[in-house]
């Protein structure tokens, strides 16, 4: 419980800089390679590591709430 008089610290936002500038340069990259021409291999390669993640998300969810383990 908080009261006006708790000897608790108030909150205090703390920026994480390199996380921040590394998730920026991933954003601004991903936006720049958009508009590169694709080559045909980099799409097949993208839409193979794409269903696999997708596949391994599904398996491992159904793993964990039906057979709790």
């Amino acid at each position: 419980e908080f009261t006006e008089n708790s000897s608790q610290k108030p909150y205090r936002i703390e920026l994480k800089w390199l996380n921040i500038i590394i998730l920026t340069y991933l954003h601004v990259a991903a936006f720049y390679g958009f508009f590169l021409p694709k080559l045909t291999s980099s799409v097949i390669i993208g839409w193979i590591f794409g269903l696999s993640s997708g596949w391994g998300t599904t398996v491992g969810a159904h793993r964990y709430f039906t057979h709790k383990s």
